[in-house]
């Protein structure tokens, strides 16, 4: 997702889904894809969260999520047709996960498995 506008997004899960082969990409995440992958994390059908319960329960704000960038957490994008599709993001520190989502109209094509290794 160009990362700029989340304005894409119903257009985005309009798509119908890209079947085999799908090309996704992966690379590690910049302070670029933060409002995409805050996009991604909001369009979730499993434990869906708002933008609004992710700053006030768990302090994720695109600014907290770019200085932990920047410390010690580490993150990655799987990416279709330039847009991020999914992402994952895990604190070097702890050894822990803290988030992983893939927009629900991409899962089932191993996105979240290869985020995760």
């Amino acid at each position: 997702m160009r990362g700029q506008s989340p304005g894409y997004l119903p257009l985005l899960l309009a798509r119908p889904p890209v079947r085999n082969p799908l090309e996704i990409t992966y690379r590690e995440m910049t302070e670029a894809d933060i409002e995409a992958a805050l996009v991604v994390r909001t369009s979730t059908v499993e434990n869906p969260i708002t933008r609004e319960r992710l700053a006030e329960q768990y302090d994720v704000t695109p600014e907290t999520w770019a200085a932990n960038l920047k410390g010690p957490q580490k993150g990655w994008v799987a990416i279709c047709r330039e847009d991020v599709i999914g992402f994952s993001v895990a604190d070097k520190e702890e050894g822990e996960v803290k988030a992983l989502a893939v927009i629900p109209a991409f899962e089932g094509h191993n996105a979240g498995r290869t985020l995760l290794k």
